[in-house]
């Protein structure tokens, strides 16, 4: 995961779509690749080094999804549930939402950051559960694990597709409670939470500079999703 040390670079703002306005082709691409995390066994088994335990967290995601897309006694709403616990159990949505909202984060009063973080959770969740409705045939092959220290990797993949050229996605971890957590995705050497930061930027400046601008617009997407899944 590039993460809150990573700066922006002329490649990464490249192609950006008007902010929050329409999926973005790079977001399509992760949330196949989430997609395909819940229908393929990833990485090695059992082991002790960081590197090979930053694969292992890939994998027990894969399986538990696997398990919980597979339960057809389940009902949409109890899997929604279920893939909501999933996300919110191995991304680290804070520290990301945190880092996309970038230097308005210290401008934020308290009920703003907390709003914003809820918004931020529900839009992310809600992108990925839309997005497996679509799942095509991709298959995810997971390449190596490089680690920096004991709490930092990134877990190198493709994403195999039926009628393209394969798609390169890295997911960037972080150790932090006892556990890795995902803080960012890089597909085809793109971070998406520098993607996002300088669309949220964007959404913030359009509206005057106010946090409230962003807010907003979060809030008319969300209540735009739960309207069409209803």
């Amino acid at each position: 995961m590039v993460g809150p040390n990573a700066k922006p670079s002329g490649k990464e703002m490249t192609g950006l779509s008007l902010p929050l306005k329409g999926p973005l082709a790079r977001w399509n691409l992760v949330f196949a690749a989430v997609g395909l995390l819940l229908f393929g066994a990833l990485g090695p088994a059992q082991a002790d080094s960081p590197k090979e335990d930053a694969q292992r967290f890939v994998r027990s995601f894969g399986d538990q999804s696997v398990a919980l897309m597979a339960d057809n006694e389940l009902e949409p709403e109890d899997r929604r549930a279920g893939f909501k616990r999933l996300i919110v159990g191995h991304f680290d949505l804070s520290g990301i939402s945190r880092f996309v909202l970038g230097r308005h984060w210290k401008r934020a009063t308290d009920a703003e950051r907390e709003e914003y973080r809820q918004l931020f959770e529900k839009y992310v969740i809600s992108s990925v559960d839309r997005k497996l409705s679509s799942y095509a045939g991709e298959t995810l092959e997971v390449g190596v694990a490089r680690t920096k220290g004991e709490t930092a990797a990134v877990v190198t993949s493709q994403i195999v597709r039926p009628t393209a050229n394969p798609v390169r996605v890295d997911w960037r971890l972080r150790f932090s409670d006892g556990d890795w957590r995902i803080i960012d995705m890089v597909v085809e050497g793109v971070s998406l939470a520098l993607t996002h930061r300088n669309e949220f930027d964007a959404v913030i400046k359009q509206g005057g500079g106010q946090i409230s601008a962003l807010l907003q617009r979060l809030r008319e997407q969300s209540a735009s999703r739960v309207a069409s899944s209803t």
